[in-house]
């Protein structure tokens, strides 16, 4: 999938929404109609949703990964 800026004038197709696209999902092979454009709120609106269902796991810190390959516990 790519996300890519609209050139052209042509209305956001998330919901009700009649504002301007700025933004349009395609993906490669994906026929001109079944693109998703969406005004830059509405891309806003399902990023924060998103982002409250998958939630980067945190990287291992660098001193209890030290402590894991000498296992001992300090």
């Amino acid at each position: 999938m790519k996300l890519e800026k609209v050139g052209n004038k042509v209305r956001c197709d998330i919901g009700l929404c009649r504002n301007d696209a700025t933004h349009v999902l395609t993906g490669e092979g994906v026929m001109p109609r079944r693109r998703v454009y969406m005004c830059s709120e509405c891309m806003s609106n399902i990023y924060n949703v998103i982002g409250c269902e998958i939630v980067p796991k945190s990287p291992i810190n660098v001193i209890s990964r030290a402590e894991k390959r000498r296992g001992e516990v300090l």
